[in-house]
């Protein structure tokens, strides 16, 4: 059996809400895409959000409204309800509670892998999450910032790219188009990738079968339509379709927050042996 790395698709957000509150960096938060989300308290809790820009309220038990900031710790009391609407930048918000969620896990990961079906069911309306995974929380975070700039509707979104393994099976027109013009984002993107619409396909020299071979996060895969398919973390675990480029890790977290329409432009970032990008 064999499963996609899946989890946050932004993870500097994720590890930025969980060290506000004083968890472990990588212990389970809510990934909330496009806002849209409402959650009350049972209790008093110390929480976080980060990730998306989006406008946060806090309603009281007693009716009353406040905006509140994201990437600070916010105390709730039992009644009070966090609003987190929808994002002015970015798509993904991570809302993390001091303690943990307690949250059942598949093979070692509370993560959901959306292709295969693995993992804890996406939240409904009426669910309950228990907190205190953690008995021992360190001293909350005042500091954190953003880690990367986040798109706008407006923006135009470039991500580093190296070319390979599988350039000879296009045209070398092809591989100046890859970079040369700029990619839609379509509405059939969800966290097993972004498929990408362009004014000219790449054209392929080869058009044999093309064996399976194994993909990542980050692959960009073209099917038989020219049309390039960025893989993100739920990613099939195998391609039948040649991977032209695959996007820098460390431009996997911005991939992971561009919204549906925007366009994008592929760079290619030069390979150094001995050197490491800051």
């Amino acid at each position: 059996m064999g499963l996609s790395e899946s989890g946050a698709m932004d993870k500097s957000a994720l590890h930025a809400a969980n060290r506000i509150v004083g968890n472990p960096a990588n212990s389970p938060c809510l990934e909330i895409t496009q806002g849209g989300f409402r959650a009350r308290v049972t209790g008093d809790v110390v929480i976080s959000v980060t990730g998306a820009l989006c406008p946060l309220t806090l309603r009281t038990a007693q009716g009353e409204r406040y905006a509140v900031d994201g990437y600070r710790p916010l105390n709730l009391a039992t009644g009070d309800e966090i609003h987190v609407g929808a994002p002015a930048r970015g798509l993904r918000s991570y809302l993390a509670v001091r303690g943990g969620f307690i949250v059942p896990q598949s093979l070692g990961s509370a993560a959901r892998d959306s292709l295969a079906q693995v993992g804890p069911e996406p939240l409904g309306v009426g669910d309950i999450l228990a907190t205190g995974a953690h008995s021992n929380p360190g001293p909350v975070q005042l500091n954190e910032l953003p880690a990367l700039p986040l798109p706008t509707p407006e923006d135009t979104v470039t991500l580093d790219i190296v070319l390979g393994p599988r350039t000879d099976w296009f045209t070398a027109q092809a591989l100046e188009v890859l970079t040369a013009q700029c990619w839609q984002v379509t509405p059939q993107s969800n966290r097993i990738g972004l498929r990408l619409v362009g004014e000219q396909p790449l054209a392929r020299s080869q058009h044999q079968e093309l064996p399976s071979e194994g993909t990542c996060s980050g692959s960009i895969q073209v099917p038989a339509s020219g049309q390039p398919v960025l893989f993100l973390h739920d990613h099939p675990l195998t391609g039948g379709y040649p991977v032209i480029a695959a996007v820098a890790e460390y431009h996997l977290d911005l991939a992971g927050q561009i919204p549906t329409g925007r366009l994008d432009s592929l760079q290619r970032y030069p390979t150094f042996f001995g050197n490491s990008r800051e």
